[in-house]
């Protein structure tokens, strides 16, 4: 493979924070439909993100994500093809965060409401993958 990952850092696109009291959801986005977050009466940040989201290739088929810099208490990550919304690929849970199943693919949420300063998680490529990929990072801040 030439290259495995590309990641898009572009806060605009990829990163919407709300700010203030929120209704949310504490254990984790409930379905796939939920990704881009529906706050009543909040809207995306359009300045600069204090946030980084870091990938690295860990093996053959997996990498490995990082979302810091700073407290959040709420995330979604998914992955997909550069210029498209379809899912591809699955994350593994880890003891923060809960694996949301979308068809063969799947993104990754909170799986509570506690701050969390950073989070690492693994991103499985499909069977056969080759190419690039973009991770598309939701973070949510109370």
């Amino acid at each position: 493979m030439k290259k495995f990952i590309k990641i898009f850092t572009t806060i605009g696109i990829l990163l919407a924070i709300i700010i203030g009291s929120i209704r949310s959801y504490p254990t984790g986005a409930p379905k796939c439909s939920a990704t881009a977050p529906k706050h009543e009466d909040h809207k995306a940040q359009t300045t600069p993100s204090p946030y980084q989201i870091t990938a690295s290739k860990t093996g053959k088929s997996t990498a490995s994500v990082t979302i810091s810099g700073g407290d959040f208490k709420g995330f979604m990550l998914y992955a997909a093809k550069p210029g498209s919304n379809d899912m591809i690929g699955t994350f593994t849970k880890t003891d923060k965060s809960k694996e949301i199943t979308c068809g063969s693919a799947s993104a990754i949420t909170h799986k509570n409401d506690k701050a969390k300063s950073s989070i690492t998680l693994t991103w499985n490529a499909p069977d056969k993958f080759t190419g690039d990929v973009e991770f598309s990072p939701r973070l949510f801040i109370i």
